[in-house]
């Protein structure tokens, strides 16, 4: 049944459609790209790619890596939505990071932290911590699904990113409160 169908994930939260359809269009015709939302409508950094051709599937799957963006993804076979519910976890690791750049846009923060939290292991979601203005204030909450990638995630906020780190269980909409 989902013999042309493969599953993308850790996505970057900005890959699009053209993105993704553009990378595969090397293997073969892309029939449909579609991202995978968790229930609460909450982006999974995952998508569905539905090629033409078997053959095109097949080929996908033997070459060891691949790059949407600049970035790393998994590709495996898709073999259902029972057989992947762990592209539904929610992190339940909190880490904090304050002291991050203010003057940077929104989406810039976003894509500078996951760049720098790529080789970390899963997380659900990056939250930016804003003011009652909408301004940044220079502190993110990261949602990681595995306690063990907690470690490594600190190291390099701390130092890479030059910041103050630490464990939480601070929901990260109460940080958004005035």
């Amino acid at each position: 049944m989902w013999s042309q169908t493969i599953l993308v994930s850790d996505l970057s939260f900005f890959t699009d459609n053209a993105a993704i359809t553009a990378y595969f269009t090397k293997f073969g015709v892309v029939e449909k790209v579609g991202f995978i939302l968790s229930r609460d409508g909450t982006y999974t950094r995952c998508c569905m790619v539905r090629m033409v051709s078997v053959d095109s599937v097949a080929t996908i799957l033997e070459k060891a890596r691949h790059f949407i963006d600049m970035r790393g993804v998994s590709v495996e076979q898709y073999r259902g939505r029972d057989e992947h519910q762990w592209i539904y976890l929610k992190g339940k690791f909190k880490v904090t990071i304050k002291g991050l750049e203010v003057n940077l846009c929104a989406s810039d923060l976003y894509k500078k932290l996951e760049n720098a939290f790529v080789g970390c292991g899963r997380y659900s979601e990056i939250h930016l911590m804003e003011d009652h203005n909408g301004s940044l204030t220079g502190v993110a909450v990261i949602d990681f699904i595995k306690k063990s990638d907690i470690r490594q995630a600190l190291k390099i906020a701390r130092e890479d990113l030059h910041c103050v780190a630490f464990r939480s269980k601070t929901d990260p909409r109460a940080l958004n409160q005035p």
